[in-house]
């Protein structure tokens, strides 16, 4: 991504179910991160597991976190702590707190 638009800055990044195929996440937000003006916005909808460790999810958990892995070819999903981690370490600092839109998007899914 930091190659490709090399030389250019932008005042938002905005993406949707995304950042939860990437392998190389936390290079995502560096390059967000370096792609944005001063005080500029990073905003991500994406896919969250809420368990800290799969292995302690229910069998029903562990069976739909591995069907989406499979499905959508993405590694294993992050949780909101683990994303706002990664954004901290980029630079970021947060302006809001997640938000959980689940029941809004459920019927997509």
């Amino acid at each position: 991504m930091r190659e490709q638009l090399a030389g250019e800055t932008f005042d938002c990044v905005w993406v949707s179910e995304v950042v939860f195929h990437l392998h190389a996440r936390q290079l995502f937000f560096d390059s967000a991160f370096a792609l944005l003006e001063a005080g500029g916005c990073l905003v991500i909808a994406d896919i969250f597991r809420t368990a800290a460790q799969p292995a302690t999810s229910s069998k029903r958990t562990q069976k739909e976190l591995a069907s989406i892995r499979r499905n959508h070819l993405c590694p294993e999903l992050g949780t909101v702590d683990e994303y706002t981690q990664m954004a901290r370490l980029a630079g970021f600092q947060p302006h809001h707190e997640p938000m959980d839109i689940t029941k809004n998007v459920t019927r997509t899914w």
